[in-house]
């Protein structure tokens, strides 16, 4: 049972997911994404054994139902599963979920401010995957449940760079128009054009919708 959480841990995002091209970690990570297989490999498994780990347990405690439904929301998010994203928010699933599986705890706790040393940054959340992906309908339905529209990873990349770098204009001018920081820096010190797709039209593009932006 303890090698099936541990692949779990990996289909939650812990490894060479989230890596992206040309960041500061990618390089420790391994190759820059998953391909189709290995996500449609991780989905399958994790229904097949989603009854069995909920009963399960992990260092002495249960596995939660909150945490199995985060859970469930970045993967729909990651697929770009809207259906699933609206299913899972509905049943309360939480907006700001990283690595649900290996982070604790789910939320910050009530009337504490900031996230302070936690590792609050760690990985990506689903309107990131859902930005990464390019699609629309799961990015609106996350921005109406009030996901943090400017949340960022361990690396500084938030859901405005995973669209550029994807070459999303759609996602990117809906995230925009959602008050995304057109100039926030990652790490690495670049902006959301920085990473952009580097076909010159996505760019010009790109730019003309940030000066159409209100001031």
């Amino acid at each position: 049972m303890g090698q099936s959480l541990d692949v779990l841990k990996t289909c939650d995002g812990s490894d060479g997911h989230d890596a992206k091209p040309g960041s500061a970690t990618s390089a420790n990570r391994g190759s820059a994404m998953w391909d189709d297989d290995v996500v449609v490999n991780c989905a399958a498994l994790e229904e097949g054994v989603k009854s069995v780990v909920a009963s399960a347990n992990r260092g002495g405690a249960r596995i939660s139902d909150e945490v199995l439904l985060n859970h469930e929301l970045l993967q729909y998010a990651r697929q770009g599963n809207l259906r699933g994203v609206s299913e899972a928010l509905d049943k309360g699933a939480w907006t700001e979920t990283r690595r649900p599986l290996v982070m604790k705890p789910q939320k910050p706790d009530a009337g504490k401010k900031g996230h302070g040393e936690d590792p609050a940054v760690v990985g990506m959340t689903p309107i990131m995957f859902a930005a990464q992906k390019g699609s629309v309908d799961c990015v609106k339905r996350l921005l109406q449940a009030r996901a943090e529209v400017n949340a960022v990873e361990e690396d500084g990349w938030s859901a405005l760079h995973f669209a550029s770098k994807e070459g999303h204009l759609q996602v990117c001018q809906e995230l925009l128009e959602c008050k995304a920081d057109p100039a926030l820096a990652n790490i690495d010190d670049q902006r959301p054009l920085d990473v952009a797709d580097e076909e010159m039209s996505f760019k010009e593009k790109f730019k003309l919708i940030c000066k159409d932006l209100p001031a």
